[in-house]
């Protein structure tokens, strides 16, 4: 046999067990989604991660968890340091600092209404800008200065939003209730604003964006925490006295001024 035909027998040989090698395949269980770094005003540095079938935020201060997942009928806010957890419908997912209403007037803000202004990237992802409405601004201003609207209502705002992540709409519209922002189906990413009495505010930043493989283990709620009714409770240690001073605990976990 000649050399050239021992040649074509090798890269023969060697293509077949090319061909013949397994493909890498995804482990099992895993779940393509993305995790992404924020700050948040009434928690601080948050860890957000999501997938189309899941999420998962923590606030990195408190500890407190907000986890849920399709068909998205309920929703669970729980903390380990504590043990206990509340238990709501996904669809009146709230954060639980909006009890403490007399401290902050975070809720005004859901309340604004907003429009798309432009497109823009942040963090590597292309987002949808939104801004107020004309004449909002105005109308608000107006408002405050009849006593009638507390001053730390938006007025001018810019408010960034992502679809990029194909996750369904039904995050988008959670994390913006919990985060006590503007509802859209889209996920938030960044919210500044100067208040109608003309302070500059900062809501939300997002510092990373990246596409991660979680498991089913990533989404799992614990077991063996105390299951509460007020969701405020569950930042409160089982020490102390329930419904004495809740909000000034969960104010003071919050980081807000």
């Amino acid at each position: 046999m000649t050399n050239r035909a021992l040649l074509g027998l090798l890269l023969a040989a060697i293509a077949t067990s090319i061909m013949a090698a397994p493909l890498p395949v995804q482990a099992a269980g895993a779940i393509d989604g993305w995790k992404l770094q924020q700050w948040l005003r009434i928690g601080g540095d948050v860890e957000l991660c999501i997938s189309k079938s899941a999420m998962r935020m923590t606030i990195s201060k408190s500890k407190l968890v907000l986890l849920a997942s399709a068909p998205w009928k309920d929703a669970y806010i729980y903390c380990k340091n504590t043990g206990r957890i509340y238990k709501t419908p996904f669809s009146k997912i709230a954060s639980p600092y909006l009890g403490a209403m007399a401290l902050w007037d975070g809720g005004v803000t859901t309340q604004v209404k907003v429009i798309p202004a432009k497109q823009e990237e942040m963090v590597g992802i292309k987002c949808q800008v939104l801004s107020e409405p004309p004449g909002q601004q105005k109308r608000l201003t107006e408002l405050f200065r009849k006593g009638d609207l507390t001053g730390r209502a938006p007025g001018k705002l810019k408010y960034r939003v992502t679809d990029q992540l194909k996750t369904p709409p039904q995050i988008g519209a959670a994390l913006a209730r919990f985060y006590a922002l503007p509802e859209t189906q889209s996920v938030p990413l960044e919210f500044n604003c100067t208040t109608v009495s003309g302070d500059k505010n900062e809501e939300l930043k997002t510092y990373a964006c990246k596409p991660t493989k979680f498991s089913e283990a990533d989404f799992a709620l614990p077991k063996g925490l105390k299951e509460v009714n007020d969701a405020r409770l569950v930042l409160v240690p089982d020490s102390s006295e329930e419904g004495n001073g809740i909000d000034l605990m969960m104010m003071s976990r919050s980081g807000v001024k």
